[in-house]
Formats: C-alpha cells, structure tokens, sequence
C-alpha cells in the first residue's frame, strides 16, 4: 500500500491501477476529488472496470437498466449524488480512495487517504476561531495557523500573500513548458506552440486564473454566450486590460441544443443537457490553443465547503466539475489550478470564518492582482469588490434585471427552447418514446403544452426529460452513434 503521505503530493486529476500480482489483489487510486472517473462492474467472480459506464454494455449478462436511487438523484438535484452511476450495476471509484480488489475473495476494502474535512484542525487548538469580525480579513487576529508543522505556513495575517503565491505557482506548473511559449500576442508561432486558452466570464475565477499568468496578454481568451449579455461584456473589458483580445463565440436559438444532444451520451446520461454550457466553443478553441486553464473547484477557496451542506457541495462539485472536463477533453486538454495539491492544503490549514463569502479571496484579489479587480464590476453582483456602499448596490442592481435594463444571463433557454420546440416533440412526444416506461408521460406532456411560456425551472425539468430520452434511446442502440443525428434530420 502506499503512503498517504505520498498519495497527498500526487498532483492534478488521474486515477492509478496497480496490479499486485504477489498479493494477488489489484489497487484502485482516485484524486483527491475523484475528477477522473473509473467505474466497476462486478458479477459471478469477475470483475470489470472502465471509464465510461456504457463499456459494460459489452459485459457477459450485463442488463442497461437504470439505478432508481440515481435516477431519483437526477431528477431531484441534476446530478447524481455518491458513487452512484445512472446504471444497475455499476459503482464509480470515491474521490480521495485507494480502492483495493483481492482476486481470491473477490471482495473490495476501501482506504480514503483525503478528505477535505480531515485535516481542518481549529487554529487556536480550542476550537474557536483565529479569526473574529465580518469586514474581512483585516479584523482582529488572535494566532497562527495550528498544525503541528506550523512553522511552515504563514500568520493568518499574511494568508493574502501566501495564497496569491500559491495560485500563482498552480497556474504555471499547468501550462506547456511552464509558461515560456507565450508570446504575449494570444497565438502562437506554431501548431506546436499554441498558447494555453482561458474561458473568461464576469466572475471572479477566470479572472483570478488570467491575472495570476506570468504574460496574461500571451493568452488565448474567449467567452461565450449571448453577445449583449454582462458576462460576455466584462469579458471583453478584462481582455482589454490583459492587451489582448477575446473571441466571442455566441450562443443562440439555432446553435445551442445539437451538439448537447451528441454529449449526453458521452458523459453517460448524467447530467441535464441544459446544464452544458460552452461545448458550442469547442472546436473554435481547440483549433487555436494548447490546452484550456479551467476556473472549477474554486469552492474551496471561497468557502463553500465549509458550509452544514458540504457533502452535498462537494457532490456537485465533482459531478458538475467533471461534465466540463469530460466533455473539454474529447478537444484538447483541460488543467485545473485550484485543485493544486499545495493550494488544498493551504486551504485546509484556515478557519472556517476566514474563506466564508470569499473574505480571503476579496482581500488576496484586491491587494495582489489589482488591475483586473479594483473597480471592475463582479457579474453575480453588479459591482466592484472594492466597492462602497455594497447592500444599496446590490439591491439596484436587482431592480435593474427585474426591469430588464440588465441582460444578465449567458442564455435565454425559454425563448431558445420555444424555437426548438420541434425537436423536444420529435424525441418527447412519439410512439418511441423510451420515457414513457419510467412514468414521465403525462409529465412531459404537460411542460410541452406551456411550451411557449415556460419558466426557468419548467426548462430545467423539459431538458431533464430530454436528457433521459436521449440516454435511453443510445443505449437501446449502442452501436449506431447517428441515432440522434437520425432523428433531428427527420
């Protein structure tokens, strides 16, 4: 077995097969946040493992029936919650485990060798905080850090500049030869030195990536969605102020729903087809860059862990993290930076108050990487972190999108979905429809008949079933990856 110690400085996504022959056993190693996949299927002795659930469709008596309990999970929250997989008989590989398969009992012993909780001890050793006060992290400091190697972490006064230091060494260990083909014009002179590519948005997390490159000018940046939203218009602002510029691949009515419906099937039916957003980039972005740097699992740094909800969140994460890269990597690489090894356990070391409504992260932000953050407005807010007045601005800023003086969203799924209403009804509302035998008929019907005045969460339900109807029917048909594209030409 090997040593946790060991274990916590493997870096990055992957999962580790060993094959003990001598101990006639075989060992299973995930990430910390278990992003990359493996699934196990076991039957009459045997055992088969894959990164894809649908490869057990080749498995000796394996039946495709669904998982009732996933299924519930799905059409509850969007995501399946666990190590559940959306098929009977199939069990995903938990985050943070050495899963280990004895040949000769055929029996599997789990050791989990990181948990995100396990390593929060309280910094003061008396369970209260090190930190006090609501304004940030310039309240009153009572100690260091408390593990027992404390001397290697800094002052909880400090955590700002130790974090920006942190952040930045994840994002240059993830590009191509450390950062030293950046050209610091967004291309590159070759094919085989394309520049890292970076989605950009509103949000804090792109930009926080983008600021902390040693050139951000030599990025490929992009955004997408509807041109006049606020995302896409912060995004160029940002670009601008990187000296460089931003592609904008718009998202519309007629571009939006045909490449969602070919990705159910790659990331096996469990996530809500709606939920995809950016696979309409992929091929524009594939064609100019060597890799994509990706904001995701920036929940530990803004303290959403750290909530009574944290198993939930962290289910969310891995699921709605890993659709991403899944559906990334069928076009080029996907890196992670706040998922570096060193910055978790960084993280780890703080309490709970200090990571609570991004404190830490606003004063890190403003204090070290200035230029993209001291005035410029935060999409989820309206306004700038370093901002006065903040609670009489945020409840302007929801006048506004109320009155519709805002166009906040990436999308407009309602008004999409009214223009593809044929294809749901080509899928939903057949005598091939799969749905009907899980009991959703009259449901779906129903959201079909309000077709034209759906809400938000009626869409989120009609793509849900869409999604379903979709798996099911590749799944009756494995072998003929043109089913989908056989039904929207009809």
């Amino acid at each position: 077995m090997l040593p946790d110690e060991f274990l916590n400085r493997l870096d990055g996504i992957f999962v580790i097969i060993i094959h003990d022959r001598r101990h006639h056993a075989a060992h299973f190693i995930s990430d910390r946040l278990g992003l990359r996949y493996l699934y196990f299927h076991r039957q009459k002795g045997r055992l088969w493992f894959a990164t894809e659930t649908k490869a057990f469709l080749s498995c000796p008596g394996f039946s495709p029936e669904l998982s009732r309990d996933a299924l519930r999970d799905f059409l509850r929250d969007d995501f399946i919650r666990g190590d559940k997989a959306l098929l009977r008989g199939a069990e995903l590989l938990p985050a943070g485990t050495v899963r280990t398969y004895d040949f000769r009992e055929d029996r599997f012993t789990d050791h989990r060798y990181w948990r995100w909780e396990d390593k929060r001890q309280p910094p003061d050793g008396d369970g209260s905080s090190a930190y006090s006060g609501t304004s940030g992290i310039h309240g009153s400091i009572k100690s260091t850090i408390g593990r027992p190697d404390a001397r290697q972490h800094p002052a909880i006064h400090e955590a700002p500049e130790h974090l920006a230091s942190l952040i930045s060494d994840a994002v240059l260990r993830r590009l191509p030869d450390g950062g030293s083909n950046l050209t610091g014009s967004g291309s590159a002179a070759s094919d085989s030195t394309l520049p890292p590519a970076l989605g950009l948005s509103g949000g804090l997390d792109s930009r926080a990536i983008l600021a902390a490159l040693p050139d951000p000018s030599g990025a490929y940046l992009f955004t997408f969605g509807r041109r006049d939203s606020l995302d896409v218009i912060l995004a160029q602002r940002i670009s601008r102020l990187a000296g460089t510029g931003c592609d904008v691949i718009e998202i519309h009515s007629d571009n939006w729903l045909a490449p969602r419906l070919e990705a159910v099937w790659w990331t096996d039916g469990h996530a809500n087809l709606l939920h995809m957003h950016g696979i309409e980039a992929l091929d524009t972005v594939a064609s100019k860059a060597a890799i994509q740097l990706n904001g995701g699992v920036q929940n530990f740094i803004r303290g959403a862990m750290t909530t009574v909800a944290g198993a939930y969140q962290f289910d969310r994460l891995r699921r709605f993290q890993r659709l991403g890269t899944l559906i990334d990597d069928r076009r080029l690489p996907t890196r992670l930076p706040f998922c570096d090894y060193r910055l978790l356990d960084f993280l780890q070391t703080l309490p709970d108050d200090l990571l609570r409504d991004d404190r830490l992260y606003r004063v890190m932000l403003l204090d070290h990487f200035p230029r993209f953050f001291r005035g410029i407005p935060y999409a989820n807010t309206g306004y700038a972190l370093d901002a006065r007045f903040r609670t009489l601005r945020s409840l302007a800023f929801r006048a506004r999108r109320r009155l519709g003086l805002v166009n906040y969203a990436l999308h407009d799924y309602p008004r999409w979905i009214r223009r593809q209403i044929p294809v749901f009804r080509a899928f939903l509302d057949s005598k091939d429809t799969r749905i009907n035998d899980l009991g959703f008929r009259v449901d779906a019907d129903r959201l079909l008949g309000r077709a034209r005045n759906l809400t938000l969460p009626e869409c989120e339900a009609l793509c849900r079933f869409l999604t379903l109807e979709v798996y099911l029917r590749c799944l009756d048909n494995p072998d003929n990856p043109d089913i989908i594209r056989h039904v929207l030409k009809q």
